[in-house]
């Protein structure tokens, strides 16, 4: 199966102003990923690059999306961009923000 777009499953928790978003991204780099906060909201983008395949194998399932992903999350206020902190742990990309 070929993809030309790839959407990360995302989940979105809140109290109060205080938000969380878990984004799973195993096997991207850091140094791949991109937020831009404008407004109310929240992109998400990057790349998960091709992993290296052994010389001589033929590959008969591709399952794993190698191409570049991009998701916006629309929250109900506008985002305190001096708030976002983020932390990336197996695989998992953590994003804890402030909305005004």
């Amino acid at each position: 199966m070929f993809y030309t777009t790839w959407k990360p499953a995302t989940d979105l928790f809140s109290a109060g102003n205080d938000w969380l978003i878990k984004m799973e991204l195993a096997g991207v780099s850091p140094a791949e990923m991109q937020l831009v906060a404008q407004r109310n909201v929240l992109q998400v983008r990057g790349r998960r690059r091709d992993l290296y395949v052994q010389s001589g194998f033929t590959c008969h399932s591709l399952e794993i999306c190698y191409t570049d992903f991009e998701r916006n999350i629309t929250l109900p206020a506008v985002i305190d961009a001096a708030s976002i902190r983020y932390e990336y742990r197996d695989g998992i990309l953590r994003i804890f923000l402030r909305t005004l």
